[in-house]
């Protein structure tokens, strides 16, 4: 069965346990925690995803092409600007 849950984003750096054909719908601050929500299949077997966030004009680490881009997060009415990459594990 295909849900949709939620999952809090501890840090910048983030693993995930989701089923294996997850997919991420968005990102944003909730009483604020930054969460993800996830559709993921209930009866798949779970898979790690790492989740990492930069700050605009921050560097991006070499390994960047490796992971694709989930969305952009406007905080602070917008003074503090985080945007969201992934990848499953290796």
């Amino acid at each position: 069965m295909r849900n949709v849950f939620k999952y809090h984003l501890d840090s910048k750096d983030t693993v995930l346990s989701l089923a294996e054909s997850a997919k991420i719908r968005k990102i944003a601050q909730q009483h604020g925690r930054m969460v993800v929500w996830a559709e993921v299949d209930t009866a798949e077997k779970n898979k790690l995803y790492e989740i990492r966030a930069f700050c605009t004009g921050e560097p991006l680490p070499s390994d960047i092409n490796e992971y694709d881009f989930i969305d952009t997060v406007l905080l602070n009415g917008g003074d503090i600007v985080l945007h969201f990459y992934g990848r499953w594990g290796k």
